[in-house]
């Protein structure tokens, strides 16, 4: 029987959603342990690696999720892989997928890109079969990323406003002047601290008024800002929880890296703290983790759930800094279940970090692109009559490297002139 990491990325070729002979016994086996199918969530999706892989799975039976959260490359869309959109993206960057003809193509519903609080609800809302909080995170992750950043940061607004309201007394917040709270009498100014709190009553009242009366259409908002109570009830137990944690990740750190010179601290997990509990949360509704790049750093936070680290040239230099993130991301890929390397000068760097378990594996590419007909049957003469060399990669030369590529191939062209260099025309440079 083999184990989770080995079935998700075994070498044999599934072709058909019917074959499942490598796949089912160990599916077989969860459904009737568990009674249910195993879930997978994908953390990432640089160079929409992650959208292709549970694509992949999700055809085959394996119900699969995927949080793009903050990262809108058009790389990292789905739409750069299965609509064939008609009409020009302005900003690689930031697309605006509503501004080109996606000729009927529609994102599945178990991909989440945008934000990372509005992701991160929307799959906790599809995990627990909230179907109205689902639509409504739904159309939210769908904004342009402009407009959903512009409406988070109200959303916490109003949530700090009632996190005040429920820390304190609503006379410290709305007249601290005339606060009865450290008084040891009540003195004459009293009266004028009961104006603001009367209104406030008034404008409550008529608030929940209004919810009562359109409450079925309000019912999975109102209960997402009576969780945020919840929220700052459990906040104690969160930070106490993560304090433990951090602590057993830098002995571990020590004793998985005793000859690096740069030690593991605290403070290399300040960036994490705020989104520990969230990320738990939504970990935990989950059987196994696939994390992308330096997004390995989650699953092994949060330490509840089994993770396969996926490297696409992510430890080529990136664990070996001195840096918090280097640190984190060499100690997240040495405590990983497994890792996939996927760039073949990588192995170098898996045995310079002791990985204990990984394997090699190119990413995955389906059905689609085995049909290559029309491909020389281009009108372009130089590709059709002559030698030619080409680089497909956009030309942005401080990540990319486009430029030794040009370089050596001037050297390479005085030898031989017959071959031509063909770039593509995208990037900054």
């Amino acid at each position: 029987m083999k184990s989770p990491h080995q079935l998700l990325t075994a070498r044999e070729s599934v072709k058909t959603a019917q074959d499942l002979k490598d796949l089912s016994p160990w599916i077989e086996r969860f459904r009737k342990d568990n009674g249910r199918l195993p879930k997978i969530l994908h953390i990432g999706n640089v160079a929409n690696n992650a959208y292709n892989n549970a694509k992949l799975l999700n055809a085959r039976g394996i119900p699969c999720d995927v949080i793009c959260y903050d990262y809108y490359h058009i790389m990292g869309c789905p739409e750069w892989e299965d609509a064939d959109f008609k009409g020009r993206i302005k900003d690689q960057f930031h697309p605006n997928w509503r501004r080109v003809n996606r000729r009927g193509f529609k994102r599945p519903d178990w991909f989440a890109q945008g934000p990372l609080w509005f992701c991160i609800q929307y799959l906790l809302a599809k995990s627990q079969g909230h179907r109205a909080r689902k639509g409504i995170f739904r159309f939210v992750c769908q904004l342009p990323h402009c407009q959903a950043y512009f409406l988070l940061n109200a959303l916490f607004k109003i949530r700090s406003i009632i996190a005040k309201m429920l820390r304190y007394n609503l006379s410290d917040i709305l007249a601290p002047r005339f606060s009865l709270k450290h008084s040891p009498f009540v003195s004459a100014t009293w009266p004028f601290s009961l104006i603001p709190i009367s209104i406030l009553l008034l404008f409550f009242g008529l608030v929940l008024s209004l919810i009562k009366i359109i409450g079925w259409f309000l019912k999975p908002m109102t209960s997402m800002v009576w969780s945020w109570g919840a929220y700052y009830r459990s906040k104690q137990d969160s930070i106490e929880a993560f304090d433990k944690r951090v602590h057993h990740l830098i002995e571990q750190y020590k004793a998985c890296f005793p000859d690096r010179s740069d030690p593991l601290t605290p403070s290399d997990f300040a960036g994490y703290r705020h989104w520990y509990s969230a990320w738990s949360h939504l970990i935990s509704r989950y059987d196994l983790i696939e994390a992308y790049a330096t997004d390995t750093i989650h699953p092994m936070l949060s330490g509840n759930r089994p993770y396969i680290a996926y490297e696409h040239g992510t430890i080529r230099d990136i664990p070996f800094e001195d840096s918090a993130l280097g640190r984190l991301c060499a100690l997240s890929y040495r405590l990983a279940n497994t890792a996939i390397i996927t760039n073949p000068d990588c192995a170098t760097a898996a045995k310079r970090l002791n990985l204990t378990s990984y394997l090699y594996m190119p990413h995955v590419l389906d059905g689609k692109y085995h049909n290559l007909t029309g491909l020389y049957d281009s009108p372009n003469p130089l590709i059709l009559t002559q030698p030619y060399i080409f680089s497909p990669s956009r030309h942005d030369w401080a990540i990319k490297g486009n430029q030794h590529a040009i370089q050596g191939f001037a050297l390479f062209a005085r030898k031989y002139p017959e071959y031509k260099l063909v770039l593509s025309k995208w990037g900054n440079d």
